[in-house]
């Protein structure tokens, strides 16, 4: 597994300069574990293959809160569906409101940072959208394409850069979600400021077992 994770190294070198990732020594990852949980593990189970871990937690504030201010609580679970991360929190307090998020991602070993991650989750109207991060150094207008092993082609618009990293989305509908359930692997195209490719393949199973769990009421 080492030999396309080198070829990753080299394609992203391509997008953010020579040097950009140090030697073929410190290869990329696919990421395979829940992130590690910076509140206190209220439990953890096996389930159906699935590593999971439930925490208990509160959201976290973006500012100082006011003098009285109660935060929201809030339960946060992570489970492992072969490739991808499923993340589903849940508010503790009022309404039962639980959101749930898919991603897998190629990650630096040595450091851990995400430099392609793909997610799928409901938008603020409840529609599943697809968003794939990339890093910077990439031509907007091109956009981003997935391509399945025995399906056709998507294309992501870029959103945003911000200094670190590039989002593109796509609305997941019905044949996406599909296509991607069904498929052990898939190929993502991105090209370099300069207008070189980049081809990246990385496995995605699991997404069918993470997608049920998502979905369900």
């Amino acid at each position: 597994m080492r030999k396309p994770y080198r070829y990753l190294l080299a394609a992203f070198a391509v997008l953010q300069g020579p040097g950009a990732f140090g030697h073929e020594s410190s290869f990329l990852r696919i990421q395979d574990q829940p992130p590690s949980p910076r509140q206190t593990v209220a439990g953890s189970e096996g389930n159906e293959g699935a590593n999971r871990t439930m925490v208990a937690q509160s959201n976290p504030a973006p500012a100082a809160p006011q003098p009285g201010a109660t935060l929201p609580a809030q339960r946060t679970e992570t489970i492992n569906y072969e490739n991808w991360i499923l993340t589903c929190r849940e508010f503790l307090d009022g309404p039962k409101k639980r959101t749930c998020s898919a991603t897998v991602a190629v990650q630096r070993t040595e450091t851990g940072q995400t430099v392609l991650a793909l997610s799928i989750q409901p938008n603020d109207q409840g529609r599943m959208t697809a968003l794939m991060q990339t890093p910077t150094g990439v031509a907007i207008a091109p956009g981003v394409e997935v391509r399945f092993e025995k399906a056709g082609t998507r294309k992501f618009a870029f959103d945003f850069c911000e200094a670190s990293r590039c989002m593109a989305s796509l609305a997941a509908d019905s044949a996406f979600i599909h296509d991607i359930a069904n498929a052990a692997k898939i190929t993502v195209v991105i090209q370099s400021a300069d207008g070189k490719p980049v081809n990246v393949e990385f496995p995605i199973k699991g997404f069918d077992k993470a997608y049920a769990v998502m979905t369900k009421g």
